[in-house]
């Protein structure tokens, strides 16, 4: 969020807009279909659209009855469906069986698709070959961001990760691409953008395809949003049981302020991928550079786009800032948590929404969890001298507090007493799963010390199957740290793992080293192959490849060099101070500053990506820079 009282710091634009714009889309095409209706929703738009448009609105615009899409046959008397989906093939079938199925019966009714947040060819034709396309009357809702917090917008798109990066699906770009112009037409032209990443060229790309194709459209607007940073970013998920909706993308429109800045690795969001976890995620807050709102006629500074796997080591650490500790232990799934039973205190669980109106949580949510206790218990002391205030109060003044603070005061020891019990129950599951030594090893393996041990502290974690998914995020953070496994060690850890936790993980290898989480070191990126083939070439007189392969021998990990060009391991002298952080390590205990915040840092100081070239070689390019309507290499 921007920050209170600093007078170079904008306030962020007005995101509600985008909240309004979907609901009054969505009702439109609700009331297209007259009289009542019954309501089938795909269950990961159930919370996006609890946060759009709740129960009590749908019943305003005739919606009787609502279901989730399953795989269970819909048994309603309802004379009209309503299908509220994703774009999925599966989904399709589901609808088509319904509507074969009332054919079957001599039942007629009225079937309305909404597609959201677009259609694709590949639906139209499954409902095409299932004989129902002119059955049915098939719509869209654009609902392509929605506003998570004051600051913060994502495109809640739970299969963008797996289609694009594991799958090589681009048909989400479009989507990207819509988001952005949505963005530019309501809060004007950015006035920067910088971008790193496959992806993220490809959809800055379209994005200004679709502007050129309307340009008179935004022409004399003010800016509201400054600079936009479009990056290829993923994670790995992991402590989920159930496959949940991720984040296709996020945007986190914020204000930079003067001098070094803080970085929060903000809230997690997982994605099956048959049988592993593959998650994309946001940066939950990211402040960082030295670009000022100084002079400026826009609200927000700049803007951060992020989509996937420029900085998957980020996303594998453990995180230890509250935020991050709230999503790995309860999930954090569209912006709000289920706090259930063993932190309420009580037999119900409440969900509570997790931004800036929670006074309490806006003040510990980037905060490092060695502090947080400290910061609650001083808050409980002040919440409790406020009520004691009452006791030396005439007639006039406690009606006064009665009728303008003690609602206030009960709010906020509510959500005092929820975040308490939150953090003890972080504090017992963190005590059972080895937590510190989980931390060390992490640790060790970022500093590239002690590898031998980390790996054999992974084995000890797989042996005593503490957690599979902490167990497969110990082993990709090894992989990417050290440039792949060696053979021997992949075989073994593979073994082990499969033998732990099943058979059926065979395909969670095979699809993390799709997309490169974890890989095995080919034959030539080791010593003694290295020599072997060194030797061979040798005998053959060789000259010119015998250089080639000590260019083999000597070269280092991408995420090494990287790190040691951006100075991603503070050296520092003594305790990290965590309480008094000097940079954005503190999100890691002081052992890493997140690639992600560094290089956005680093291009927002440049105001490009000058002086960043072998950065970006290591990053593998397709790096760009635009200045207003004028695109410029990086």
């Amino acid at each position: 969020m921007a920050f209170a009282g600093r007078r170079d710091v904008p306030e962020p634009p007005d995101f509600g807009i985008l909240k309004r714009l979907a609901r009054d889309q969505l009702i439109y095409l609700l009331e297209q279909l007259p009289g009542k209706k019954d309501l089938f929703i795909e269950a990961d738009l159930m919370s996006p659209l609890d946060r759009i448009a709740n129960v009590s609105i749908l019943k305003q615009h005739e919606v009787d009855k609502l279901y989730k899409v399953e795989s269970r046959p819909a048994i309603s008397a309802s004379d009209q469906f309503c299908f509220l989906v994703r774009p999925r093939i599966k989904t399709m079938r589901y609808i088509a069986d319904i509507v074969n199925a009332d054919k079957m019966s001599g039942r007629s009714r009225k079937y309305k698709i909404i597609f959201s947040p677009q259609k694709f060819y590949a639906c139209e034709m499954v409902l095409e070959e299932e004989g129902v396309f002119g059955d049915v009357t098939c719509d869209e809702w654009s609902f392509y961001l929605l506003p998570l917090d004051e600051d913060i917008i994502s495109m809640e798109l739970p299969e963008f990760f797996r289609d694009y990066f594991l799958e090589g699906d681009h048909r989400w770009i479009n989507s990207i691409a819509r988001a952005l112009q949505l963005l530019n037409s309501l809060y004007g032209p950015f006035g920067k953008a910088y971008g790193i990443g496959r992806c993220a060229k490809m959809s800055y790309e379209l994005w200004r395809d679709l502007e050129e194709e309307s340009e008179a459209d935004g022409q004399g607007r003010k800016p509201e949003i400054g600079n936009v940073f479009f990056m290829d970013r993923g994670r790995l998920e992991r402590g989920g049981q159930q496959a949940r909706a991720g984040q296709g993308g996020a945007v986190w429109a914020g204000s930079l302020p003067g001098g070094a800045g803080r970085a929060c690795a903000g809230c997690r969001e997982q994605q099956e991928v048959q049988g592993g976890w593959l998650q994309q995620s946001r940066l939950g807050r990211a402040v960082a550079g030295k670009e000022g709102g100084q002079g400026r006629s826009v609200r927000a500074a700049w803007a951060v786009a992020l989509v996937a796997d420029t900085d998957y080591v980020t996303a594998l650490c453990s995180q230890v800032v509250y935020e991050g500790l709230v999503d790995d232990t309860f999930r954090i799934k569209c912006g709000s948590v289920d706090f259930g039973p063993d932190v309420t205190s009580s037999d119900k669980s409440i969900k509570v929404l997790l931004n800036a109106q929670d006074k309490v949580f806006s003040q510990i949510r980037n905060e490092h969890f060695s502090s947080v206790f400290g910061f609650l218990s001083q808050k409980s002391r002040n919440l409790q001298a406020q009520y004691d205030r009452r006791r030396g109060m005439d007639i006039k003044q406690m009606k006064n507090f009665v009728s303008q603070e003690l609602k206030g005061l009960k709010q906020e020891h509510r959500l005092l007493s929820l975040h308490i019990g939150a953090c003890e129950s972080i504090m017992k599951k963190k005590t059972k799963q080895d937590f510190q030594e989980m931390i060390k090893a992490e640790h060790s393996l970022l500093e590239g010390f002690d590898i031998r041990e980390s790996t054999s502290f992974i084995e000890e974690h797989i042996d005593r199957q503490v957690s599979p998914i902490e167990s497969l995020r110990l082993m990709c953070l090894l992989s990417i740290t050290e440039n792949g496994l060696i053979p021997k060690d992949y075989r073994s850890l593979k073994t082990q793992y499969l033998q732990s936790y099943g058979p059926e993980h065979l395909l969670t290898f095979h699809n993390l080293k799709r997309v490169g989480l974890l890989t095995e070191q080919s034959a030539g990126e080791t010593l003694t192959a290295v020599e072997s083939k060194v030797s061979k070439l040798v005998t053959d007189r060789a000259a010119g490849k015998i250089t080639d392969a000590f260019n083999s021998l000597a070269r280092k990990s991408n995420f090494r060099a990287i790190s040691k060009k951006l100075g991603l391991i503070p050296r520092v002298d003594g305790e990290y101070d965590l309480k008094m952080p000097r940079d954005m390590a503190y999100v890691f205990s002081g052992a890493y500053i997140p690639l992600s915040c560094k290089i956005i840092e680093q291009v927002l100081e440049r105001r490009g990506w000058l002086g960043l070239e072998e950065v970006v070689r290591l990053l593998n390019g397709n790096e760009f820079s635009v200045s207003g309507s004028t695109s410029a290499p990086g």
